[in-house]
């Protein structure tokens, strides 16, 4: 996002908002929003870079829906898996609104989705797998419920906590600000009174792309 706005004799203040949230406030110029993640970046050949509960399995498999591989897991027992495995993300969640994965198991099954800080402050919500079939979850990150006292831009790993049985995991986009809500640019302009000049729009361009990086 870019804009050049001329002050004058006033001030102004610029927000981002998506789906009638504001995102961000008094956004300067240029800013970058982050509006996806790329595609299959936690299940692309990556289930070296998982921790798993002491006995459980974790592989690389080819039987994926959305990239080349999917991650396998399995247990006899009920157990977790987390990314990264040493729980040192470090990840800003505070811009996004979503959690998305596909899951396959060959039994239906309640999975439990961790969004955590650390072991004692975490987010969590829980959802379904259904025999025989991949689904697609997309969890709100206002439907997690708060475990300790976590916070959204200080998010150190993510974890799934699995029954007995065997998983398979697989992203196309792990988090997203929104899916099809409408994007706006505010504006608010002001001057101290009614002879002050007052504040000029004179260019908001919205672009996609990696043009700040």
């Amino acid at each position: 996002m870019r804009f050049s706005i001329d002050p004058g004799g006033g001030s102004y203040s610029v927000s981002l908002i998506l789906g009638g949230k504001t995102l961000k406030s008094n956004v300067p110029s240029p800013y970058k929003f982050n509006y996806v993640v790329p595609r299959g970046s936690l299940a692309e050949g990556e289930s070296a870079n998982w921790g798993v509960t002491s006995g459980a399995m974790k592989a690389d498999s080819s039987m994926s829906m959305i990239t080349r591989f999917s991650l396998m897991f399995r247990h006899t027992s009920a157990f977790q898996a987390w990314y990264p495995s040493g729980k040192n993300w470090a990840i800003d969640l505070s811009e996004v609104a979503y959690f998305m994965f596909w899951v396959y198991s060959p039994n239906d099954a309640t999975i439990y989705v961790r969004l955590a800080k650390d072991d004692n402050n975490y987010y969590r919500a829980n959802t379904t797998a259904r025999a025989g079939k991949w689904v697609k979850n997309i969890i709100p990150l206002s439907s997690f419920a708060a475990v300790g006292s976590p916070s959204w831009s200080s998010i150190n790993y993510l974890m799934f906590e699995f029954p007995a049985g065997t998983f398979y995991i697989d992203f196309d986009y792990v988090f997203a600000p929104a899916l099809n809500e409408q994007m706006l640019v505010r504006v608010a302009l002001s001057r101290p009174s009614a002879s002050a000049q007052s504040p000029a729009i004179r260019d908001i361009r919205l672009e996609y792309g990696d043009w700040l990086s």
